[in-house]
């Protein structure tokens, strides 16, 4: 959750690019950078409405809703409203976790991270704002077809990679060892 808080105030501060430690650049990013967004995320997976509902405790409300904002790769120009609004979110959230959890804030599930400062939140942010006419500027990227740089993730199809630019080679370091043994469809 910290690191989650750090790349929003961070890029919401200063601009540029976030991207995860097990981030593997495949290319310039000079389209990103020239290409007139303020602001750039991966498209990650569509969901299902039973899969939505197990992650956003609400069905969507449009086609648009089922595709996952990814939060290990961004790019924004300084202040971006995106940025602002979910960190802010996140920072709500945050405190209601902490506060719900009492005595027990050790027992943060990494479900909990993903809806509290993870990309289940900024999701929402994003979809929320979208259908109030907002974050017109935020270009999403889906990953490119090339084969997987990893060896094993072939079954991974594209989600997990930023446009032709970049590929998440997904270290899962912040999962608990239990989770992952699960597959991404359990998540």
């Amino acid at each position: 959750m910290k690191a989650d808080l750090f790349r929003l105030a961070a890029v919401s501060v200063l601009g540029g690019f976030y991207m995860d430690m097990d981030m593997l650049a495949k290319g310039s990013f000079d389209p990103i950078v020239y290409s007139g967004c303020g602001a750039v995320f991966p498209k990650e997976w569509w969901r299902d409405d039973d899969a939505f509902f197990d992650r956003h405790f609400k069905l969507p409300l449009d086609s648009e809703d089922h595709w996952q904002v990814g939060n290990y790769a961004f790019a924004a120009v300084p202040k971006h409203p995106l940025l602002i609004d979910s960190l802010e979110e996140a920072i709500k959230r945050s405190t209601e976790l902490i506060h719900s959890k009492g005595e027990k804030v050790d027992d943060v599930t990494d479900l909990d991270v993903l809806r509290t400062t993870g990309p289940y939140m900024l999701s929402e942010v994003y979809h929320d704002g979208r259908k109030e006419g907002e974050y017109k500027d935020v270009l999403h990227i889906s990953g490119d077809k090339s084969r997987p740089l990893k060896k094993g993730q072939e079954h991974r199809f594209s989600w997990h990679k930023f446009g032709p630019y970049a590929e998440h080679m997904l270290s899962h370091t912040w999962v608990q060892a239990e989770e992952e043994m699960k597959s991404d469809t359990e998540l």
